[in-house]
């Protein structure tokens, strides 16, 4: 899937970036689609208050349903959505046809976690290199053993995704895991905006650098 050019608003807090992508949203009269992602609940009612044109939807939880299959119902209604980071992060986990996401733009307000340590000690580490998972020419984990159900099963969610790789010593020895937010849900928006502050020192840079993506100052 190729990927997409990433527009990163870099500026201090209250220069107004926020306000600038509203106005843009608020501008936008076509049929494109928005994904609004904050780190902050103030921050998803006043997305609401400000575009009340573009009727954005926050994803709920009831009875029946979390605020996972809910995001996934508002996606299959073509919605204009507005969550936290902390749902975006589990976006991956909830088997989102990814082409739902084409007329979407995504607007991330910060940067978020896009990896994350996996704890496992070096002996079980080692127990699941000699017999259930090996490293591919990326350098990412396959599971091998499709039937398996037992105590590593967390390990086999995570590493099925496709998204993990070995962090080794400096003398190649394993130490742990580490976890990849997918790239193909990155690559799967129509547009990608990253609202932030020193954009270059972050995280999420290194991670876009990683992977292959470009990005450009808007």
């Amino acid at each position: 899937m190729k990927k997409k050019k990433m527009k990163i608003v870099d500026g201090i807090c209250g220069i107004g970036k926020t306000t600038a992508i509203i106005n843009m949203i608020k501008e936008d009269k076509s049929d494109t689609k928005y994904i609004f992602i904050t780190p902050f609940l103030s921050e998803v009612q006043r997305i609401k208050k400000s575009c009340p044109e573009h009727k954005f939807k926050e994803p709920l939880m009831d009875k029946r349903n979390t605020k996972s299959d809910d995001l996934k119902h508002l996606l299959k209604k073509g919605e204009n959505i507005v969550s936290t980071h902390a749902l975006f992060k589990r976006m991956w986990l909830n088997e989102i046809d990814l082409k739902m996401l084409n007329n979407y733009i995504l607007i991330m307000d910060e940067v978020f976690d896009v990896s994350e340590d996996i704890y496992i000690t070096p002996d079980d580490l080692n127990l699941l290199l000699g017999n259930y998972i090996i490293e591919n020419e990326d350098g990412f984990l396959e599971w091998i053993e499709p039937n398996y159900n037992g105590v590593f099963n967390n390990y086999k969610s995570l590493i099925g995704g496709g998204n993990v790789f070995i962090h080794r010593s400096q003398d190649g020895e394993p130490l742990t895991l580490i976890w990849f937010f997918p790239t193909e849900l990155f690559s799967s928006f129509k547009d990608v905006y990253v609202l932030t502050y020193i954009f270059d020192g972050q995280v999420q840079k290194y991670y876009y650098d990683l992977f292959g993506f470009e990005y450009e100052n808007f």
